[in-house]
């Protein structure tokens, strides 16, 4: 069987939410299936979304021993190993595009949940002062662009899907995402311990951007109103 040889990547993924575990780990082995990877992390040692902001953007310096980093989550992963393109290397920074908001072009990509981050790129983030209130993805991609080279727009709209439907692209990010492209949610396992996954692959029929931010805004109240 094929795989991709991205030997000079690493796979990784920080999340200690007890209710992910089983989904990262069904995606790590799906996706190492088709994907050669260096080497492959999942920390579970995330205390919150800041210390994550600040996992990836000061310590994955020293954790990083290849050239790039492939940063994946439970909601976001590669489908479509095909797509792969070598070109992609020529970037520090990649990740799907934000073109459902109104963003100039050169603060539109992207998304740091998929997303491929070269060395040059973590040692960067790592010299910044910043403490993690903020997303990474945005303080970095938008508030404060660092001296590198981000993908453009078209490069990044090839390599991930995000808050669109999807077509074709590399892999995709986003509970919206999944809400939004039944086929996607077919890719995880037909057991997933995750409601609104489970709900897409039962949907026949794809919805749009704003009902899925509805769903989902709902399901968080309903969330809350459980553990309240």
């Amino acid at each position: 069987m094929y795989k991709l040889d991205l030997r000079n990547v690493t796979f990784i993924c920080g999340d200690s939410d007890n209710n992910h575990y089983e989904i990262i780990k069904y995606i790590i082995d799906k996706v190492s299936s088709q994907i050669e990877f260096n080497d492959i992390i999942f920390e579970r040692k995330i205390s919150s979304l800041v210390d994550y902001n600040i996992w990836v953007s000061k310590k994955l310096k020293n954790i990083i021993k290849t050239d790039y980093c492939l940063i994946f989550q439970w909601d976001g992963f590669p489908v479509n190993v095909k797509e792969w393109r070598n070109d992609w290397f020529n970037y520090d920074y990649i990740g799907a595009p934000w073109i459902t908001q109104p963003w100039p072009k050169d603060k539109a990509v992207g998304n740091g949940g998929f997303s491929l981050r070269s060395k040059k790129y973590l040692e960067l983030t790592s010299r910044e002062n910043y403490n993690g209130t903020m997303p990474e993805d945005e303080y970095f991609c938008r508030v404060h662009k660092l001296k590198c080279n981000y993908a453009p727009v078209e490069k990044a709209f090839n390599f991930a899907a995000e808050d669109i439907y999807y077509k074709e692209q590399f892999g995709f990010h986003g509970i919206m995402t999944i809400l939004m492209n039944s086929g996607l949610a077919k890719t995880y396992s037909n057991n997933v311990n995750h409601d609104l996954i489970r709900w897409a692959q039962n949907n026949k029929n794809n919805i749009n951007l704003a009902e899925s931010y509805e769903i989902v805004k709902w399901y968080k109240n309903q969330c809350n109103a459980r553990n309240s």
